[in-house]
């Protein structure tokens, strides 16, 4: 099933999202959220004899009417009430608001995410951007517990978890097992990292951002990151759909590091699929997201050149 925003999900936020799938609210809590149902086990029952199967049960929502997986009798259940209890207590001390509350497949994710009241906009080389924590879980065993920052360049839209990829910030992760503890330790310490790393990665980013590059540069660059071991139709239409964003994208002007990144960055937010449910999903659920953060890691570990090359030599072939 795809993990886009499907006929029993909803999608409650305080402001106009780049996908338009929300509902705006004045203001969000578990009651208001869309995500105040839960879920429980029922047995399997073998239609032919009425057996139980042994071992496996399924996840089903009452409120919803709808079986969201078969899960092995080790799953245990996290509830949405659970995940708005662990946010609540983590940040107690810590000012924030409930800006958005979504879920996606069908009940299959849910995600909650929060502004902090310090350190939340930032302006790079004229560009702005904000920051939320984005607490989210599944009910489908596909993802455990967990939280991240993301970024947001307001021109556009464009997201980024960066903090997915630095160890240790928001070190938040529960399993569905029963030997799962359902906390956050010292999450004041790690909001004070948090705000550090932020500080750093602007700096990262201005600094790069401010690296000249060519139309032709970028083209290699952009064949080197996405195609594999020769250039096919698909991604050919792939990266000319991303040079002509990295050239005229909404805050790019194809001249730098910077725009390179930005174009990145819009096609896989809102850019990859023409539903926009599937495409958001994406960006912040699935492929979308890892190939984000994957430039961004080539960007900071300054493997660009190695790209440009790689991306050369497969034209030559082509």
């Amino acid at each position: 099933m795809a993990a886009n925003l499907l006929k029993k999900d909803t999608c409650f936020s305080l402001q106009k999202e780049w996908h338009g799938l929300e509902t705006i609210v004045p203001e969000i809590t578990y009651e208001t959220s869309g995500l105040d149902w839960t879920v429980e086990r029922q047995p399997i029952l073998l239609e032919s004899t009425g057996k139980q199967i042994k071992g496996h049960f399924a996840v089903y929502c009452p409120e919803k009417e709808e079986v969201i997986q078969v899960a092995k009798d080790s799953y245990t259940l996290i509830q949405n009430s659970q995940l708005f209890e662990i946010m609540s207590e983590g940040l107690a001390g810590i000012p924030f608001k409930i800006v958005a509350a979504i879920s996606l497949g069908n009940l299959q994710k849910v995600a909650v995410t929060v502004a902090l009241e310090e350190k939340q906009d930032y302006l790079i080389n004229g560009e702005e951007f904000k920051n939320f924590v984005t607490f989210a879980s599944s009910h489908n065993g596909s993802m455990n517990l967990y939280s991240y920052d993301t970024s947001i360049k307001s021109i556009c839209g464009n997201t980024l978890q960066w903090s997915l990829a630095d160890k240790g910030i928001l070190n938040l992760k529960v399993r569905h097992t029963k030997n799962s503890q359902v906390k956050i330790e010292n999450m004041k310490q790690q909001i004070e990292a948090l705000f550090k790393k932020r500080e750093e990665w602007y700096t990262s980013y201005e600094r790069l951002s401010q690296q000249p590059m060519s139309l032709e540069q970028a083209e290699k660059i952009l064949f080197g990151f996405e195609a594999k071991d020769e250039i096919s139709t698909r991604t050919r239409n792939k990266v000319g759909e991303i040079h002509q964003l990295f050239q005229n994208g909404l805050g790019n002007k194809g001249v730098n590091v910077g725009d390179i990144f930005g174009a990145i960055t819009e096609y896989y937010t809102s850019k990859s699929s023409s539903n926009p449910g599937k495409a958001w999903a994406s960006s912040e659920f699935g492929l979308g997201r890892d190939k984000k953060l994957a430039f961004w890691s080539a960007i900071e570990d300054g493997e660009l050149d190695k790209l440009a090359k790689r991306g050369e030599k497969l034209l030559e072939l082509a």
